[in-house]
């Protein structure tokens, strides 16, 4: 499971990403939290997180000193920054420390999953985009505790496609819902998205 901390300084927030989430069920291991950076840090190099969430505005050391520490350190953790601060300098040097997502507050269970479940997708498209060596394709699986071992695969590609002028709509959203609820009956399916309407 990839393990996750969390540093967010208002205790209400902290507490409530924390407990919202089963974490498990969705592949994740809460390794552990802190108010801010700098009680953080430690913990931090001890559990080497695959993931960390962070807070940009906190007392003692913000995420954005936080995310540049941890990048230098341990540049194969993902940062996903949050913020309720929706001012585009903050997310453009997100960007250029190499965070790699921004989130505004209030964080909601979904999109909060969404972004942790983005993590392992990025690594699935450069996977059949041909853009990762073979000694990468290891490295990052093994990175993200995908199993991909195996003597042979089979890709399947599947496009949902409608015949009306539009190209999304209500039904075929509850056709790729059904669909999805059918391969995902299949641990040994590695299942990902690669656009609106393929996986």
């Amino acid at each position: 499971m990839l393990k996750v901390f969390l540093v967010e300084d208002e205790c209400v927030v902290r507490e409530g990403l924390r407990e919202c989430i089963d974490w498990t069920r969705y592949g994740f291991e809460f390794c552990g939290d802190a108010p801010d950076g700098e009680l953080a840090l430690p913990q931090i190099r001890k559990l080497r997180p695959d993931i960390l969430i962070t807070d940009i505005k906190m007392p003692f050391m913000d995420g954005l000193a936080l995310s540049r520490l941890v990048c230098a350190e341990l540049p194969e953790t993902k940062i996903i920054l949050i913020s309720g601060h929706n001012d585009f300098e903050f997310a453009q040097e997100a960007i250029e420390i190499g965070v790699e997502q921004y989130l505004l507050k209030p964080v909601t269970k979904a999109s909060l999953l969404k972004t942790l479940e983005d993590a392992r997708r990025k690594f699935f498209e450069q996977l059949t985009t041909g853009s990762l060596r073979v000694s990468e394709i290891y490295e990052q699986a093994k990175n993200l505790q995908i199993d991909i071992d195996a003597e042979g695969y089979n890709v399947i590609l599947l496009t949902l496609q409608t015949t009306g002028a539009a190209e999304y709509s209500q039904a075929l959203a509850e056709r790729l819902e059904e669909l999805m609820a059918y391969l995902l009956r299949y641990g040994e399916y590695l299942l990902f998205r690669c656009n609106l309407m393929t996986y």
